[in-house]
C-alpha cells in the first residue's frame, strides 16, 4: 500500500505542474502524496471549490490535508485565511495546512523577522501579500514580483527563481521567501542559502 506511514492529500490549483514531481523527489520513505485539483481559475472561487472537493480527503484517507495555494488565501488577509483553513479541515476531516500556515511555521523556526520576497506574481498581488507576511509577524523589506498570471507561471524553470531570488535586496533581510507553489525552488534553494 502506497502511504503505509503517512499520506500527504494535496489540493492543488488547476494550473500547478510543480509540487507533485517535488514531493515526489523529496518523500520520506512509506509516505505518499496524492492530489485533487480543482477547476476555477479565480483565485477566491478556487479556494471555495476547493471547501467543496475538501471531503475527498477522506476517501484517500489523508493523514494531513494540504490545500497548496498561496494567493487564494492571502487576498483577504490573515483573519480570512485562518477562517478558511478551519472550515477546510473540518471540510476534510483531518489535519490542514495551507501553502502559507507552513510558510509562516518555516518562518517562525528559522527565527525570521525581516524578509525579502521573490514572488512571481503580477504587480496587483504584491501589495496584499506584503501586508499577509507583515500581519503575520515578519517585516518585508524588498518585494521582488515577477508579473505573470498562471499558468505561465509553471513554464518558468528553477534557474528563474534562482535568478530573481539573487536580484532580491538582502542586505536588510533576516531571509528570503519564494512564495508560490507553482515557482520551481527545490534545486536551487541550497544554493541560494549559501550565496545569500
Amino acid at each position: 500500500m502506497y502511504g503505509w506511514r503517512a499520506r500527504i492529500g494535496l489540493m492543488l490549483p488547476y494550473d500547478n505542474a510543480v509540487i507533485e514531481p517535488e514531493f515526489a523527489r523529496t518523500l520520506p520513505a512509506g509516505v505518499s502524496a496524492h492530489a485533487i485539483r480543482t477547476t476555477r481559475t479565480d483565485r477566491l472561487e478556487l479556494a471555495e471549490e476547493s471547501l467543496a472537493l475538501a471531503p475527498t480527503m477522506k476517501h484517500l484517507r489523508a493523514t494531513v490535508a494540504l490545500y497548496a495555494c498561496n494567493a487564494s488565501t492571502f487576498l483577504k488577509g490573515h483573519a480570512w485565511h485562518n477562517d478558511f483553513l478551519k472550515r477546510f479541515e473540518a471540510a476534510a476531516g483531518t489535519p490542514t495546512e495551507s501553502a502559507n500556515s507552513a510558510m509562516f511555521k518555516l518562518a517562525a523556526h528559522r527565527g525570521l523577522r525581516k524578509v525579502a520576497v521573490v514572488t512571481p506574481y503580477p504587480k496587483w498581488l504584491l501589495e496584499p501579500l506584503a501586508a499577509f507576511i507583515n500581519e503575520a509577524g515578519c517585516e518585508v523589506v524588498n518585494i521582488v514580483g515577477l508579473g505573470l498570471e498562471p499558468p505561465d507561471i509553471n513554464g518558468l524553470g528553477p534557474e528563474s527563481s534562482y535568478r530573481f531570488a539573487k536580484q532580491a535586496n538582502v542586505d536588510a533581510a533576516d531571509g528570503v521567501m519564494i512564495v508560490a507553489t507553482n515557482f520551481r525552488t527545490l534545486e536551487v534553494l541550497g544554493h541560494l542559502e549559501q550565496e545569500l
